[in-house]
């Protein structure tokens, strides 16, 4: 029987395609670097598997191309999640939680108060990190 992993490119060698198969069994991801990017060989439950599949159809697409899409936007909101959860954990800086999240801290800011998550910011954590944005613009640190 193929499986899933039937679609894998014919430069894998055998052993790659056995933990390819025994990964989706185990619903283990497996990552490989090839060429230029990275591949991921994941397992999609039947049920997901036939919306991608679907929205392909319908977008005359590739349902492969239909999958990365789909996983960038995950990917893009639980980024923001993340960021959010951590900052209200006050593990990082506004400036940290924005840069996690790949978006301004204006736009942080707005997450954060769409999430009922307070800014709750002493002067020395402000200067603190109006100090850490002038180092990375190479401005005089000695300002204040």
């Amino acid at each position: 029987m193929l499986g899933p992993w039937y679609m894998l490119d014919k430069s894998y060698d055998k052993s790659i395609r056995e933990s390819a198969a025994k990964g989706m069994a185990d619903g283990i991801v497996l990552e490989r670097n090839v060429r230029r990017g990275n591949i991921i060989i994941i397992g999609l439950d039947e049920v997901l598997l036939k919306y991608v599949n679907l929205k392909a159809r319908y977008e005359h697409s590739d349902s492969s191309i239909v999958a990365r899409q789909l996983l960038a936007k995950g990917i893009e909101e639980d980024r923001k999640e993340f960021a959010a959860k951590i900052f209200k954990e006050r593990k990082v800086s506004l400036r940290e939680a924005a840069e996690i999240a790949g978006i301004s801290a204006t736009e942080m800011i707005e997450i954060l108060k769409e999430r009922g998550i307070k800014l709750d910011y002493s002067l020395e954590s402000l200067r603190r990190e109006i100090r850490e944005i002038y180092k990375e613009l190479g401005l005089d640190v000695s300002r204040e």
